[in-house]
């Protein structure tokens, strides 16, 4: 199939190359005419004017069709500049519009978080005990009585349940470890009359955690007034807010038992175990 339109193609070639070269030997070998008429005369005067009107008209429309192309090419570089300058103006718009809304969005999560519930929290009372199991080993523990809450926010909180853990011993874990949780009571809330909280006076809702306790050793009590040892508890609150988005707010505290004195808690200001979050469901 090749060779033949190879061959086709050469046969074609052959053909147009002679009567090309057919027709270039005959205009320029045929002699041209020894005498002319003066019809004939008359016939070439006239076309010579005609091809000068041809000509002129061909110069005409060459300069303006080159005057057109240049006004065009100057239009179009106007254009592209325009384009370039509204693409930079709408590209600026486009920021300022958008730092208009971070700022109408942090404005409005300002406005929201002013009226958010604020809550702080207390520990109680620490208590001591041990108990012996069937197999006779003896326990021993330490557990708290409650958990005051307050709510000095703007507006109501509605707890859902609290996370709890302990820690006995020298450092506390780089994350939390909650091992206990209570759930609150359905239509608990805490209220936003609390204006004020310390450390003597009981907020407007009492929590009881007595039940969560924590196995210690024997001697956990002793190394904590020698300060060999310490003992952390921490929590967790989990709670919606009036527009029943979910937070959580974190509060860690140090036992402090010095020999001779009573013991109490103080606020350990670890960020990973002091932290408010807020996540919507």
């Amino acid at each position: 199939m090749l060779n033949r339109l190879l061959i086709g193609w050469i046969v074609y070639a052959g053909i147009m190359g002679f009567a090309l070269g057919g027709s270039f030997v005959s205009a320029y070998l045929m002699p041209p005419p020894q005498h002319q008429t003066d019809a004939d005369s008359d016939e070439n005067a006239s076309e010579q004017k005609s091809k000068e009107k041809t000509d002129e008209a061909l110069a005409r429309y060459t300069w303006w069709l080159t005057a057109f192309t240049g006004g065009l090419v100057l239009v179009t570089g106007a254009l592209c500049i325009a384009t370039i300058g509204l693409y930079i103006t709408g590209e600026k718009q486009i920021e300022v519009a958008l730092k208009a809304a971070n700022a109408a969005d942090l404005s409005a999560r300002a406005a929201i978080a002013i009226e958010l519930p604020v809550i702080r929290a207390i520990t109680g009372k620490v208590g001591w005990g041990d108990e012996q199991d069937s197999s006779g080993r003896i326990r021993h523990f330490c557990y708290l009585d409650y958990l005051s809450f307050a709510n000095s926010g703007r507006t109501k909180a509605f707890p859902i349940e609290v996370e709890c853990g302990w820690t006995f011993g020298n450092s506390l874990p780089n994350v939390p470890i909650y091992t206990s949780k209570k759930q609150f009571p359905i239509n608990t809330t805490f209220d936003s009359d609390m204006t004020s909280f310390d450390s003597d006076m009981t907020s407007s809702y009492d929590f009881r955690v007595a039940d969560l306790t924590f196995n210690v050793p024997a001697d956990a009590f002793n190394r904590i007034q020698d300060q060999s040892a310490k003992l952390w508890f921490y929590c967790n609150l989990i709670y919606l807010d009036f527009m029943q988005t979910r937070h959580e707010t974190s509060f860690c505290w140090r036992r402090y038992q010095p020999i001779g004195a009573p013991g109490k808690f103080f606020a350990d200001p670890i960020p990973s175990y002091n932290k408010k979050t807020q996540t919507q469901d």
